[in-house]
């Protein structure tokens, strides 16, 4: 195609039809164009389309247009000079088809057309086409044009919006394969690093962390104070630690007789009169305390005090011991009044306080300082291991982060806009370091509890910039050091800028409920969590615990040792929308969502290296390198244990060894046979599909029957709960009976409860009743089945079953029978496991009320 016409103007449009003779069909890059004249401003685009009728059709192929300036198309006299449009992405055209004619044996190919379009706004470019029979221009060319097999003639478009074929013209271009290496290519994917609010790091709403403020019980040398002066609520200090903390209870021994009063009956203990009972605290400080309990139609009817013990504060909670045959449970006493009082109990401790030292003071409502009694010392302290003081629980839905291994890291924790706070009197300029001018530097003069100096340094916000000070003159804060921990340097000229604030900003003390916002806008590790069985980490919740003793703050070494001398203020909900904390994405099934095609004479093969992660309450070790393991490109892949694409914080710890320290690698390898065609992967819209389940394990297997917890419409601690809507019956029944078909999975668990409606008690009880459970049941000499005892039932079935291997589907049955007659019933099932990537399934879920006879 090398012979010229006088050159033909593209006004609209003009396609050039061409055939692809190869049978795998090619990869076209770019096409050569040969233009005599261009526009001064206006582009022009080339592009490829189908072909349908014969004639061009409006579908264009993807990724085959381009469009060029003027600058970027060269010209010449006799179409020697060529300009190439390149396609982003190699455009796949597909080869011959083969089809059998109706009524012939033989196979006919059908050749596949496209055409290739050129356009542009303006009339001025000229391009150079060929006529048959007509001799090139270009001098170096001996020839004429000659019809090819794989090109029609011209089409130019007509004013009607159809085609006309101009069989003698063509265009002269040069249509570019590309040519593939049979060696195979690599596409490595990673995953995007969780370290913003757009990549998957969880912003809090207002409330969601919990402060935990210190308690201690101290328990007294002498009673030889007047309790009519010191009441909950007074401030208690001591001279010499200078400690300080408020009285919240008087704790002493129980009345003997009647000091405690019955809170709860509880259910299944043996009746008859027990002495000598063992009290036990469920809540405060109180021990040692005993008591004679008489038990009548299997609850407890009456309580006498026999021996007080100590530590006791009005309003405490107590269990029943061990009584009869000890299988009762549920049994509470609440106590309502002491004697003998012997010891203080104190909350929001601040400073620590000691043993043997006197003397021992409170601040009554005006303020006055006395002294406790004379003589009055400490001696004893019992701590509070949860209310330490130091701990904070995070309401974090879902984190992933089921392992102490774990790091988070927690940004843009702010102030309390009730906090202490003030506004700007002056311009704060972009370098300076002067003394801050503010409307009022009232509770500015110290921070976390001491007196702002060069060695205790306190800490304000200005706008997103955290600013040290070390002292107070007059309304200015002084010994200013700009952006701490959050730097706000700007440009690059050799003097530091920083955030440029107008007169009237509001500037923050950067503390909240007296500790330090440094210490807690930073990396926490959830190893430093005290007693992870008081402290526990959630499924949706875990705690972090701030080191008052940390003195290095993101590098920089500014900041004061208080180590056992601060706490929280007091227990209180903090925190308010904004708060930027970090998170694992864990799942234990994956599907590719990657669009590609597999052409003939090629293949994709994919695989995948993975982090391990662990089940809420489950064993298992997070971030062990799994390797690499095959997935599929088009199904979704199980796996049989969780996986995790970690936070940025914990890839940056312990996946180090990953290329960009990434946690999840997806390797594509194409391979080909043939030089001219190559599977596709489509990177526009590469993502994956993560699932996981809600599953957890927050009560013991054998504590069921003895957790009023399962037992709770609102309280109960499982992830995993289905709970049916009330069904009414017709007539009254006096049994239940639950069907299902379910896996159990290796480690699963499943426990079904009910709870019964009657239209003559309309104050229907908000709590669900354990089915008897397999353990639970004895055959009587009749051959009816009988429970053993109510106190024991646990909601497992009515036989034992095996746990399920292959996920195969295992009948259930859960019967109660001799129950009071009922109008309605709802069923609760809860699940639970250590697996999280091999959850309990469930099918089919019937249930059966009817009457049956009772019979005895």
């Amino acid at each position: 195609m090398t012979t010229q016409l006088p050159p033909y103007e593209v006004r609209n449009f003009f396609a050039q039809p061409f055939y692809v003779q190869d049978d795998t069909g090619i990869h076209v890059t770019s096409v050569d164009l040969f233009f005599s004249r261009v526009d001064d401003t206006l582009p022009v685009t080339v592009e490829i389309r189908t072909m349908e009728g014969g004639v061009p059709s409006n579908v264009i192929l993807p990724f085959s247009q381009v469009t060029l300036r003027p600058d970027e198309v060269s010209t010449s006299l006799n179409s020697t000079a060529s300009t190439k449009f390149t396609f982003p992405s190699p455009v796949y055209l597909s080869g011959p088809s083969q089809q059998n004619v109706r009524g012939n044996a033989d196979i006919n190919r059908l050749t596949k057309e496209y055409c290739l379009v050129v356009y542009s706004s303006s009339p001025k470019y000229e391009v150079y086409t060929a006529t048959l029979g007509q001799q090139d221009i270009n001098p170096d060319v001996e020839q004429s044009a000659s019809r090819t097999p794989s090109l029609r003639g011209l089409f130019k478009p007509q004013i009607s919006a159809t085609w006309s074929e101009s069989e003698t013209e063509m265009l002269k271009f040069v249509l570019n394969r590309a040519s593939f290496t049979t060696d195979g290519g690599l596409v490595r994917f990673f995953n995007t690093t969780l370290d913003t609010p757009q990549n998957h790091v969880h912003v809090t709403s207002n409330d969601n962390f919990i402060a935990l403020s210190k308690k201690i019980i101290v328990g007294l040398g002498s009673t030889g104070y007047n309790p009519s002066d010191i009441v909950p609520g007074v401030t208690i200090t001591q001279d010499v630690s200078g400690a300080t903390a408020k009285l919240t209870g008087i704790g002493g021994s129980i009345t003997i007789g009647a000091g405690a009063t019955i809170s709860n009956v509880g259910t299944g203990y043996t009746d008859g009169t027990f002495t000598d009972i063992s009290l036990v605290t469920e809540t405060g400080f109180g021990k040692d305390a005993k008591a004679t309990i008489g038990v009548v139609s299997s609850g407890i009817a009456t309580v006498t005090i026999t021996s007080g013990g100590s530590g006791y504060v009005i309003g405490d909670s107590l269990l029943i011991g061990d009584i009869g045959q000890n299988v009762g449970f549920g049994g509470k006493l609440t106590v309502i009044s002491t004697s003998s009082n012997n010891s203080l109990v104190l909350d929001n401790v601040q400073g620590t306080f000691t043993v043997g030292i006197s003397t021992l003071n409170y601040i009554n409502s005006s303020g006055v300082t006395t002294s406790v009694g004379a003589g009055v010392t400490i001696s004893s302290i019992t701590e509070d291991q949860y209310y330490d003081g130091l701990h904070m629980k995070v309401i974090h839905p879902s984190h992933d982060m089921n392992s102490t291994q774990n790091y988070i890291k927690i940004s843009k924790f702010r102030p309390e806009l009730s906090g202490v706070n003030s506004t700007l009197t002056d311009e704060v300029l972009s370098t300076q370091t002067t003394p801050i001018a503010l409307s009022s530097t009232t509770g500015f003069d110290t921070f976390e509890g001491l007196t702002v100096s060069a060695s205790n340094p306190g800490y304000v916000i200005i706008g997103e910039e955290v600013i040290e000070y070390t002292g107070i003159a007059g309304n200015t804060l002084t010994g200013i050091t700009r952006a701490i921990d959050a730097p706000f340097i700007r440009g690059t000229s050799t003097v530091v800028s920083y955030g440029i604030y107008p007169v009237d900003t509001y500037v923050y003390k950067y503390e909240i409920n007296g500790i330090s916002l440094r210490r807690i806008n930073k990396v926490h590790n959830f190893a430093e969590v005290d007693n992870t069985s008081v402290h526990p980490i959630n499924i949706d919740s875990y705690f972090i615990k701030i080191d008052v003793s940390d003195t290095d703050f993101d590098g920089k070494t500014i900041g004061k040792d208080r180590t056992g001398d601060l706490h929280f203020a007091e227990t209180r909900t903090i925190g308010s929308y904004g708060t930027n904390v970090t998170q694992n994405i864990q799942f234990s099934s994956l599907k590719l969502n990657i669009k590609h095609e597999i052409l003939p004479s090629t293949n994709i093969s994919a695989r995948l290296r993975t982090f391990s992660g662990t089940s809420s309450n489950g064993s298992e070790s997070s971030f062990v390198d799994n390797g690499y393991e095959e997935v599929s490109l088009d199904k979704t892949n199980y796996f049989n244990n969780p996986r995790l694409v970690a936070s940025k914080v914990n890839e940056d710890i312990f996946t180090t060894e990953s290329p960009g320290n990434r946690s999840l690698t997806l390797e594509m390898l194409m391979t080909t046979t043939d030089d001219r065609v190559t599977p596709i992967i489509d990177l526009e819209n590469a993502s994956l599909t993560l699932e996981s389940y809600r599953l957890n394990q927050p009560i013991s297997t054998t504590e069921y029957s003895t957790d009023d917890r399962v037992r709770s419409l609102y309280n109960d601690p499982h992830a995993a709960i289905y709970i049916s809507k009330p069904i009414y019956l017709s007539i009254p029944a006096n049994s239940l009976k639950v069907l299902l078909s379910g896996y159990l999975g290796q480690n699963g668990n499943v426990r079904v409860l009910y709870r019964l409606f009657r239209n003559d008690s309309p104050d229907q009880s908000i709590n669900y009743e354990l089915f008897p459970g397999y353990l639970n049941y004895s055959v009587d000499g009749n051959g009816i089945k009988r429970v053993i005892d109510p106190s024991a039932n646990d909601g497992t079935q009515d036989t034992f079953v095996s746990q399920g291997t292959n996920s195969e589907l295992t009948d259930f049955e859960y019967t109660a029978d001799d129950l009071p007659y009922f109008d309605g019933f709802s069923i609760k099932i809860i699940m639970s496991g250590t697996n999280q990537a091999d959850p309990p399934h469930l099918s089919d879920i019937r249930a059966i009320a009817n009457v049956k006879p009772n019979v005895w």
